[in-house]
């Protein structure tokens, strides 16, 4: 995880611009739309929340957010985005250990597929100790050829990579993991009831009640 935090924490201020291609644009306003959908009126657990994009999206909708990251420069940029209302704040938390919270939602979005296959159960065993008995809402991206970064390689566990260009900096091979939908149902039927899983063309949406241990 250290490489994808150092790649992440560089490209910050940058880490937005996908969400700005035209093609993009149906999908996205339809995953913001099924985010105040699933999170309006409750109190929110956000993990790996990065610059905050999609927290501004559903934040005046919910009676409160815990925002977090691991990267103290990535949640900067989040905290600046905008002036946020009271019931939003921001800690520095690790996502595999946030800590157990009084919520009743808890929101990840794109960072399941930054998730080694292998660490994928400690994830989501970790929101659901830190949220149990919360509504789960998962997001991430599915691979579509010639929008998509291609697959610069698979490893002997079946985790993918790609090569991402930084502006002003070298080639990074960064973990992007795209999982089935059957593979999603699979994960989250360990911890949570109530699975459903969507597709849409750019992006998956998952949700789900995470179990009380």
């Amino acid at each position: 995880m250290s490489n994808l935090i150092d790649y992440y924490r560089a490209r910050s201020e940058e880490h937005d611009a996908v969400y700005a291609r035209d093609e993009r644009q149906g999908d996205i306003g339809i995953v913001m739309a099924r985010l105040r959908d699933h999170l309006t009126d409750t109190h929110v657990l956000e993990v790996a929340a990065g610059t905050g994009f999609w927290t501004e999206t559903y934040a005046h909708a919910v009676r409160s957010v815990l925002v977090t990251d691991i990267s103290p420069e990535t949640l900067t940029v989040a905290e600046r985005r905008l002036d946020w209302p009271d019931h939003v704040s921001f800690a520095i938390a690790n996502a595999f250990a946030p800590g157990r919270h009084d919520v009743d939602a808890c929101f990840v979005g794109f960072f399941w597929s930054s998730v080694l296959r292998r660490d994928v159960a400690r994830l989501l065993g970790g929101l659901a100790t830190a949220a149990p008995g919360a509504r789960l809402v998962v997001v991430d991206n599915r691979y579509v050829a010639g929008s998509s970064p291609p697959i610069s390689r698979t490893d002997e566990e079946g985790n993918t990579y790609q090569q991402r260009q930084q502006r002003d900096d070298p080639t990074w091979e960064v973990l992007a993991n795209y999982p089935t939908p059957t593979q999603v149902r699979a994960d989250l039927h360990a911890v949570a009831d109530d699975v459903e899983v969507e597709e849409l063309t750019y992006y998956w949406i998952a949700t789900a009640n995470l179990r009380v241990r």
